[in-house]
């Protein structure tokens, strides 16, 4: 699995769930339904970007 970079020109929102998912990968926490619901938070924070 790919770690996320926490770039500094992302969105504060954007940097904060790259390092929550980074912390549940080294936790060993992270599975599919993480990665969903990540996938999911992205989506919805990219579409609050855009209006």
């Amino acid at each position: 699995m790919v770690n996320l970079k926490c770039n500094r020109e992302l969105p504060i929102g954007m940097q904060q769930i790259y390092r929550v998912t980074n912390k549940l990968k080294r936790a060993g926490q992270y599975n599919i339904q993480t990665q969903t619901n990540v996938q999911i938070l992205i989506y919805e924070f990219s579409i609050q970007q855009m209006n």
